[in-house]
C-alpha cells in the first residue's frame, strides 16, 4: 500500500471514528435528558399529585367464627389522617367524611394519627378543629376511635376529650361490645405499641363474655401477641410504606417486620390482620405508588 493511500486510509477511519463518537454523544445525552424528564415527573407526581388524591379501596374477607348476626358487616377504617400535612386540609377532611358515608357503611373505625409533628410544608391543626368535622361521620352500629403514636406525643388527654366531645368514643385498652341482629360483637381498642401505651391484659379483662372480638389498634405488630378471642385486627401506622419502588418494594416501613403487615389483608395461621394504608403524610410530603385511600371492608362469616 502506497504511502498515500495509507493516509487517506487513516484519514477515512479518524472520520468514522469521529462521527460514531458524535452518536453515541447525542445517544447518551438523550437517555440523560430522558431520564431528568422521568425525574422531573416522578417528583410531580410523588409530591404534588398522588398526596392529593383520594381513593376508595374496597375488600371483602371471610373469617370463620364470624358472627352470623354480623354477616356482610361493612367496616370503614380511616387511618393516618394527619391533618395539617401537605394536601390534607380541613375541605379534604370534610371530602373523607362524605365519601366515607357513601358507602354507607355499617361501622366507622379511626385508627389513629390525627395530628402532625415535623411534616415538611405542614400546618399544625388542633384536634378540637378537626374533630368538629369528623362528627359528621354516620354509621348504625357507631364511631370509634384509637390513638396512634402522634397523638400520645401531642396529648392523649386532649385528643381523647376533642373525640369525645363530638360524639366518637376513644377506646384505649378498653372493650365494649356492640350488638347486631341478636349477636354481640367486642370493639377492643388498644394503647399504641409503638409508644408502649397499650395493655393487652387490661383490655382482655374488659370483655366479658367469649364472644368474638375485633381488634381496633394503630400500630401493627402488636397483633401477633393478641389471644384467640381476637378474631381480625385493624390497624394503620404503615402508610404502606408511603413509597413503593418498582423491584425495589417499600424501602422504609415502621414496622419490626418489614413490609410483612405493611398494607392490606394477612392471615397468620389462625390470626387476621387489616392494615390501611391511610390518607395523610408523615415526615416527607410523598406518596409513589401507595395512594390515599379510605378503606372499606366487608367482612362474611366463611363456612
Amino acid at each position: 500500500m502506497s504511502t498515500s493511500s495509507f493516509r487517506r486510509r487513516k484519514a477515512w477511519l479518524r472520520w468514522l471514528d469521529m462521527r460514531a463518537w458524535r452518536a453515541g454523544r447525542r445517544y447518551y445525552l438523550h437517555l440523560l435528558g430522558l431520564a431528568a424528564l422521568m425525574g422531573i415527573v416522578l417528583v410531580l407526581w410523588s409530591v404534588f399529585i398522588e398526596p392529593n388524591r383520594l381513593i376508595v379501596r374496597s375488600s371483602t374477607v371471610e373469617i370463620p367464627g364470624w358472627p352470623q348476626g354480623f354477616e356482610q358487616c361493612k367496616i370503614v377504617a380511616l387511618a393516618d389522617l394527619h391533618v395539617g400535612s401537605p394536601h390534607i386540609t380541613l375541605d379534604k377532611v370534610r371530602e373523607i367524611v362524605a365519601r366515607t358515608n357513601e358507602q354507607q357503611p355499617d361501622l366507622i373505625v379511626l385508627l389513629g394519627d390525627y395530628v402532625i409533628q415535623g411534616v415538611v410544608g405542614g400546618t399544625f391543626t388542633d384536634p378540637e378543629t378537626f374533630t368538629a368535622v369528623l362528627k359528621d361521620l354516620r354509621a348504625p352500629l357507631g364511631v370509634y376511635a384509637v390513638l396512634g403514636n402522634h397523638d400520645w406525643w401531642f396529648g392523649a388527654e386532649r385528643v381523647t376529650a376533642a373525640f369525645q366531645q363530638v360524639g366518637i368514643r376513644v377506646l384505649t385498652n378498653e372493650a365494649i361490645p356492640i350488638q347486631r341482629n341478636g349477636q354481640t360483637l367486642w370493639l377492643a381498642g388498644l394503647g399504641d405499641y409503638f409508644s408502649h401505651k397499650d395493655d393487652i391484659e387490661k383490655t382482655v379483662r374488659s370483655i366479658t363474655t367469649t364472644d368474638p372480638v375485633l381488634g381496633l389498634t394503630h400500630t401493627p405488630d402488636i397483633f401477633l401477641k393478641l389471644p384467640p378471642p381476637f378474631i381480625l385486627t385493624l390497624a394503620g401506622h404503615t402508610h404502606g410504606g408511603q413509597v413503593n419502588l418498582p423491584l425495589l418494594g417499600r424501602r422504609v416501613v415502621p414496622s419490626d417486620y418489614g413490609e410483612k403487615y405493611a398494607i392490606g389483608y394477612v392471615e397468620e395461621g389462625s390470626k387476621r390482620i387489616f392494615v390501611s394504608t391511610g390518607i395523610g403524610t408523615s415526615i416527607l410530603p410523598l406518596r409513589f405508588r401507595v395512594p390515599p385511600e379510605i378503606s372499606v371492608l366487608t367482612i362474611k362469616a366463611k363456612k
